[in-house]
């Protein structure tokens, strides 16, 4: 007989572990991520000529309600009622059909489906001074692609919170550091805040992605991961400090365990900030980890412990803006409910000036290795310079910019098989505004050595041009928004040399009216020329037509529609395919309150 799942047992062992109340929501700012310069532009293939089928459809968002308050934070405004009820109906109806040879290519789900979210939040203030927020969602879909179950719980949650205590009970974000905790779990979680710089917090539970996997065995879950943790951080306006301890386990007896190893883990931190006068701040982290693993084959088990170390610098010095990283992450150091680069020495830093009101420059460094305790065969550096230039307003045109910027990639791979790897990026990019028209030239070229291609250099060529605008026509009444892009790249295959070619448009059109109405049309062709012996030549051409609106009967609620085409063309026509899809989603709020 296959072993119950003892998650409630092993919550309500955990619970004297964190007993007073539990938390909530309050959260430490996540640390920024390394920023690294590089133009926004129009994602494309990572393998060139590669064709992109159409994405599925957005995930039903939250709709609008009549309360203003946020869940979790209870922000209410001057309007929003003492105690509020609040219901969220999101529903979409789809039907997809594909045909052709080439058919069973397409990622839709051929055949109509539906799919309902209902979300149910419920504010309360009580004498006492407690105030609570419950925050539960269920799905209800015929659609596997959507959700493995015809009926799940999606959300629950429960914040109970009075003065300085906040306790959360459900789903709980987890937000202790970087390396210690930081992600979503489903149990409990407390803090108590004794000022301003000073609390602790306590959480408890398991990693289960569904509730489903929580209360019930699941045919493809993962193995149950336990853990507890506590934090406490005090300081003052200018610097803080924070400690962590982590515990946490994988269940060795999960039924969904065949080939995975399992881990048991105690891992304590330090994090700490510190503001200096001159605007620049200081943060950082130091953890260790004292891991067991035990194989799932024979069950050996194996002790590890590692560390993991990083310092941040950021901050202005007047026109001058400066970030810099330093990171060692040990190859045996294990986080289960934080995150790091293992086996990673990284050094990184930018800096910005600004010359005057036009013109800004900046210069990047970033150089990261692995093998630090030498377990493995062969060492990678990678190292990338970088500079570039920025300018707005020039000739005395607001709207003028110009940007442009040289990096380089270098990567050295050490014996026993040595091997130099370089790709040069030059990036630039004019960009112009005439009355209510933008226009926007973009290049870029990656060169690239590789010392184990068959072909030493492969060049990558990208060539862009957009032009958005926006007009008002009929005193008003509509907001006309058409835009256009067209690009072509030319990409060199590393291992013959051959030319691969892609071109391609878009063209988009939103019409708003003032009875808040709106209509778009899309239309997409992309086509890949493939000198590569034995690949197709590909072309793909896509139109979409959609509406939106929020009729007054919904109270605050949306009506949404879709259609789209889609037809995908191979020199091997048996691979040839199309798409034809209509959607339909409604987000209908109902609130209560008094």
């Amino acid at each position: 007989m296959k072993p119950t799942k003892p998650h409630l047992a092993t919550l309500a062992c955990l619970l004297p572990m964190v007993c007073a109340p539990f938390a909530a929501h309050a959260e430490t700012p996540a640390e920024p991520a390394v920023e690294e310069s590089q133009p926004a532009a129009t994602a494309r293939p990572a393998t060139p000529g590669t064709i992109i089928p159409l994405p599925p459809p957005d995930s039903l968002g939250s709709t609008k309600t009549a309360t203003s308050f946020t869940f979790g934070e209870f922000d209410l405004g001057e309007e929003a009622p003492k105690d509020s009820l609040t219901f969220n109906l999101n529903s979409q109806f789809e039907s997809n059909h594909t045909s052709g040879p080439g058919k069973a290519s397409s990622f839709l789900d051929v055949g109509d489906s539906w799919l309902h979210d209902l979300e149910v939040n419920a504010l309360n203030h009580f004498e006492n001074g407690w105030q609570t927020d419950l925050n539960a969602a269920v799905r209800y879909t015929n659609s596997r692609r959507y959700d493995p179950r015809e009926l799940s719980l999606q959300t629950l949650r429960l914040v109970a919170s009075k003065a300085d205590d906040t306790i959360t009970a459900g789903d709980y974000y987890a937000t202790f550091s970087q390396y210690s905790l930081n992600r979503s779990i489903k149990g409990l979680g407390y803090q108590h805040n004794f000022d301003d710089n000073t609390y602790v917090r306590m959480a408890a539970g398991t990693f289960d992605p569904r509730w489903d996997h929580l209360l019930s065995d699941t045919a493809g879950e993962t193995i149950d991961r336990y853990i507890t943790a506590m934090r406490g951080q005090t300081g003052r306006e200018d610097a803080n400090i924070g400690m962590n301890l982590v515990w946490a386990a994988d269940r060795n007896d999960d039924p969904s365990r065949t080939t995975q190893d399992t881990y048991r883990q105690v891992l304590p931190s330090i994090d700490w900030e510190y503001k200096m006068e001159s605007g620049l701040r200081l943060d950082g982290e130091h953890a260790v980890s004292f891991t067991r693993r035990q194989t799932a084959a024979t069950h050996v088990e194996k002790h590890m412990t590692g560390t993991a170390n990083r310092v941040n610098l950021q901050g202005s010095l007047g026109a001058l803006r400066i970030r810099g990283r330093a990171e060692r992450v040990a190859p045996d150091f294990v986080s289960m409910g934080g995150g790091a680069a293992l086996d990673r020495l990284r050094f990184y830093g930018r800096a910005d000036y600004r010359l005057d009101k036009t013109w800004r420059v900046f210069a990047a460094y970033d150089w990261f290795r692995n093998n630090l305790e030498q377990q493995l065969a062969q060492t990678t550096r990678t190292a990338i310079p970088e500079i570039g230039v920025d300018a707005k307003g020039l000739f005395d045109r607001r709207s003028l910019t110009f940007s442009t910027s040289l990096r380089e990639r270098k990567i050295w791979e050490g014996a026993p098989v040595s091997q130099k790897n370089t790709s040069d990026r030059i990036y630039v990019s004019l960009g112009d505004r005439f009355d209510q028209v933008s226009l926007r030239g973009e290049v870029e070229a990656n060169l690239n050595t590789r010392s184990n291609s068959a072909t030493m250099d492969n060049d990558d060529l990208l060539y862009r041009f957009t032009v958005d605008s926006r007009h008002k026509i009929l005193d008003g009444k509509y907001d006309l928004r058409p835009y256009f892009s067209i690009q072509c790249q030319d990409a060199e295959d590393p291992t013959t040399g051959a030319t691969i070619r892609t071109d391609g448009f878009t063209f988009d059109l939103q019409l708003l009216t003032d009875s808040d109405m709106t209509y778009g049309l899309n239309v997409e062709s992309t086509k890949t020329d493939n000198d590569v012996a034995g690949s197709d030549d590909t072309r793909t051409r896509r139109l979409a037509l959609n509406f939106s609106s929020e009729p007054e009967i919904f109270m605050g609620g949306t009506l949404r529609g879709e259609a789209g085409y889609a037809d995908y063309r191979f020199t091997t026509t048996s691979k040839n395919y199309r798409e034809n899809y209509v959607r339909l989603m409604l987000g209908i709020p109902f609130s209560f309150g008094n």
